[in-house]
């Protein structure tokens, strides 16, 4: 449900932008938000859930307290 919402909302803003915008900066602002994603995702740190499957419980319990 949310992955459609999504898509629905990101045409919609690329319908608005590229009635306002040159392509190449709608293209741009359309890059911003996963290439900032792909930058930060390494610096999270993992889910507690997948800590636990790892067997390494004391780091999941560390991360569940923050």
């Amino acid at each position: 449900m949310m992955v459609t919402v999504n898509i629905k909302v990101n045409f919609f803003k690329v319908y608005v932008l590229g009635a306002m915008l040159p392509w190449r900066v709608v293209c741009l602002v359309c890059a911003l938000l996963p290439g900032a994603t792909c930058v930060i995702m390494p610096l999270l740190p993992e889910t507690p859930t997948w800590l636990a499957s790892k067997g390494r419980s004391e780091e999941a319990t560390k991360v569940d307290s923050i």
